[in-house]
């Protein structure tokens, strides 16, 4: 990770890694929550990419 944007997560990745990496980001940050949280608060993964931040938007 880059950096945090409000409540974005910027990260580098080189590009033979990029699917695994998206899936880990998505699982890791969709199950932030503890379990008596999850139902309340749905969390949901919106994952761009690009060569910029602009791009990835």
């Amino acid at each position: 990770m880059i950096i945090q944007v409000h409540d974005e997560l910027v990260f580098e990745v080189d590009f033979y890694y990029l699917d695994e990496a998206k899936k880990l980001i998505r699982e890791e940050m969709e199950n932030a929550l503890p379990d008596e949280y999850k139902g309340i608060i749905p969390l949901t993964v919106d994952i761009g990419e690009g060569d910029s931040w602009f791009e990835a938007h």
